[in-house]
C-alpha cells in the first residue's frame, strides 16, 4: 500500500475525519496510530477521544465563550462517530489512494 510513504499525512488527515464525525475540536481526538496490514490490505486507526474538563470551575461568562464541539460529552461524541461509522459515511480522503471507509468502531 502507498499509504506507507506519508503515514503523518493520513493521521493528519484522519485526525480532521474523526473530529468531523464526532463533532468535537481537533485537540480532542489524541495519539493516533495507525498499523497498515498489507496481507489484509487494511489499515487500523488506533485514537483516543478525550473529554473536555467539565469539572473545573470557570469564570462567569467565560464558559459560554468555547465552542460547542469543545464541550460535547464524550458520550455524545462517540454516539456520534458510531452513527457516523455505521451509517457507512466515515471516510479518510487520502492523496494518493481513492477512499478508505471504515466498518467498525
Amino acid at each position: 500500500m502507498i499509504i506507507t510513504d506519508d503515514l503523518w499525512d493520513f493521521e493528519f488527515r484522519a485526525r480532521r475525519a474523526l473530529h468531523q464525525a464526532a463533532k468535537v475540536t481537533p485537540i480532542r481526538v489524541q495519539n493516533i496510530e495507525v498499523e497498515v496490514v498489507e496481507s489484509e490490505k487494511s489499515i487500523y486507526v488506533f485514537f483516543v477521544l478525550v473529554d473536555w474538563p467539565s469539572q473545573l470551575d470557570f469564570p462567569p461568562g467565560h464558559i459560554e465563550k468555547i465552542p460547542d464541539e469543545a464541550k460535547l460529552p464524550l458520550v455524545d461524541a462517540i454516539a456520534n462517530l458510531q452513527q457516523n461509522i455505521s451509517s457507512g459515511s466515515f471516510e479518510v480522503l487520502v492523496k494518493r489512494i481513492n477512499v478508505m471507509q471504515s466498518s467498525s468502531i
